[in-house]
């Protein structure tokens, strides 16, 4: 291959997909224009956000105290172009800015507080318009599908949020930018690119079959060994909800399936997957090899308001002793372990004090190496529209000793953060 032609075709690849999307956008401002069924809403989200951290120079960071501003405004438009053909878009843009340098700039936003999706997305997540040393200025595309009714079945194609989550802290069948075990904003998830049926069959039961493009790394070229084809049916049976999916994912193949019910007064939920990485894919260089996830989570609502769940974790991508964490840990940052550790406990605690105001605690322990993490969190509805949260994260456990990560949540950083979401 001559010098030069791989990063053509990249570029060449990313123009023909970026020609779509705006050929997608130009219709969907047209069908906004025709369209009598139309709905424009949105919201705005700051977060305040400080850190102190430790030195880990593997990771590129020294242990320097940090902070972070980040504003997000996202439009929101549905439009119904015809009876049985809708669109949907949003969009928007991100100003951030940051204390943090080199490699330790977006370390705030890495630690559970977003759902990446860049790696089934076959084009650049965002287009920064604006650029400084501290900070910068960006437009973003989350969700661009055209949905289609057909006669026995719904299709979506373009950007759209997948969701195949059942558990709390951890979702091993959600495979497309899922929701972090310590995420505390979960009411918005970023799109991928994808081509999504549902077929129902029966008022309880249904199958999908979901095609998402995908790069192995960001960084890299779309794929098919980055990309997905999952199958995936549910069925209600019993007053349990039950579900089964297989098929291919980035650098491998998946399996797995959960049930949802409840004994006694408590709501109960099972997931498990099996993965199996292609032994010659890009993913064997960080040790990921065949493995399991399980969680076993139980959770009850009492009368007087408060909200308990707790779950088990069985993390088989992890490290089975604290002294291999190390092993684990370009996995985790890869994207392809959810943990470094090989067994967790989660718990959250919950509880309305009043209409305007919710309390929450949130703790999670490692069973590999005796550390945790918690998570205090308030959130007050300030005015119909308008949501206030102010929490913290807080490891426990002791911090990396030079390049040696001795245990997992003694090497996160502490964090404050204080969000405003304002709906429109």
């Amino acid at each position: 291959m001559r010098p030069g032609e791989s990063s053509g075709r990249r570029a060449g690849v990313r123009r023909r997909v970026g020609a779509l999307l705006a050929a997608a956008g130009l219709a969907a401002a047209e069908g906004f224009a025709a369209a009598p069924a139309l709905s424009l809403h949105g919201d705005v989200r700051s977060l305040l956000a400080g850190l102190h951290d430790y030195p880990n120079p593997r990771l590129g960071w020294e242990g320097e105290d940090g902070a972070s501003c980040e504003t997000v405004l996202r439009l929101i438009g549905e439009a119904r172009l015809r009876e049985d053909v809708a669109l949907e878009l949003h969009g928007g843009q991100r100003v951030r800015f940051e204390t943090l340098e080199g490699e330790r700039a977006g370390r705030i936003g890495w630690d559970g507080l977003r759902s990446p999706a860049g790696r089934y997305r076959a084009t650049d997540e965002d287009g920064v318009w604006a650029e400084h040393e501290d900070g910068s200025a960006e437009w973003f595309l989350d969700r661009l599908a055209l949905k289609v009714a057909l006669p026995r079945a719904d299709l979506a194609v373009g950007r759209q949020a997948v969701n195949f989550n059942q558990a709390w802290f951890w979702n091993p069948l959600d495979v497309f930018a899922p929701f972090g075990a310590l995420q505390f904003d979960r009411d918005y998830k970023p799109g991928v690119d994808a081509a999504r049926l549902d077929v129902p069959l029966g008022p309880l039961a249904g199958a999908s079959l979901v095609g998402a493009l995908g790069r192995e790394t960001e960084s890299a070229d779309v794929s098919w060994a980055g990309s997905a084809l999952l199958a995936r049916a549910y069925a209600t049976w019993r007053a349990w909800d039950w579900a089964a999916q297989g098929g291919k994912i980035c650098g491998g193949h998946m399996a797995g399936g959960s049930a949802v019910g409840e004994l006694g007064p408590l709501a109960v939920r099972a997931e498990a997957a099996h993965f199996a990485p292609e032994e010659t894919g890009g993913l064997s260089a960080i040790g990921l090899t065949e493995h399991a996830e399980v969680v076993l989570g139980a959770g009850r609502r009492f009368a007087d308001a408060w909200d308990v769940e707790a779950e088990y974790f069985f993390n088989g991508a992890g490290a089975g002793t604290a002294a291999h964490l190390d092993e684990a840990l370009p996995r985790v940052a890869a994207g392809t372990a959810r943990q470094m550790g090989r067994h967790f406990l989660g718990a959250a605690l919950r509880r309305e004090f009043h209409p305007r105001w919710k309390g929450s605690l949130v703790w999670i322990l490692s069973g590999t190496d005796g550390s945790s993490i918690l998570q205090p969190g308030i959130a007050y509805s300030a005015a119909a529209g308008a949501d206030v949260l102010l929490g913290a994260l807080v490891g426990l456990g002791a911090g990396p000793d030079g390049t040696t990560v001795k245990t997992e949540f003694g090497a996160y950083p502490d964090i404050v953060y204080l969000e405003l979401k304002l709906y429109f």
